[in-house]
């Protein structure tokens, strides 16, 4: 899920000041957490098929309607990093905001390698496939995984900071 780089990444970059450790801190920490069994909420096989093989693919009702999942997944994340922000009284958004940026890239770079076919693109294609290959918890223990690595990043915060 979106929403849990989103948060984790901006967690860990308020507690910089530097973007260009926000930005390695946060694209590092995707592909830990992907490491990690976790639930992801499924994009179906056809979407994959038709962004491999459809020229103009991007064009068509299904592909935003699955699109959509990704943009509430987004929305949620936002949502809830900014209650954070807001509760911790956390000013330095740019920050964070280059952490977050960071924090969810590999997963548009893999729709775009999906999409593309661009041989650039393969090198975090390949990490993706590998971290999540054979690591598909059901969804209670995948969300709870999610939420301890939550916990984690914010208790982070509360040791450093």
């Amino acid at each position: 899920m979106l929403a849990s780089h989103i948060i984790v990444s901006g967690i860990l970059g308020s507690q910089t000041p530097n973007y260009f450790l926000a930005a390695a801190i946060g694209f590092i920490s995707h592909y830990i957490m992907d490491a990690i069994p976790h639930w992801d909420y499924y994009i179906s096989k056809e979407f994959k098929t038709r962004a491999e093989t459809e020229p103009g693919f991007i064009k068509t009702k299904f592909f935003w309607k699955e699109i959509s999942k990704v943009m509430a997944d987004m929305a949620l994340g936002f949502i809830l990093i900014s209650g954070y922000f807001w509760y911790s009284g956390y000013q330095n958004i740019a920050v964070s905001a280059v952490a977050i940026f960071f924090g969810i890239l590999p997963d548009p770079l893999q729709l775009l390698y999906f999409l593309t076919k661009n041989p650039v693109l393969k090198l975090n294609f390949d990490i993706q496939h590998f971290l999540h290959k054979e690591k598909k918890p059901g969804v209670a223990f995948g969300l709870l995984t999610q939420i301890v690595v939550i916990a984690a990043a914010f208790a982070a915060t509360l040791v450093l900071g």
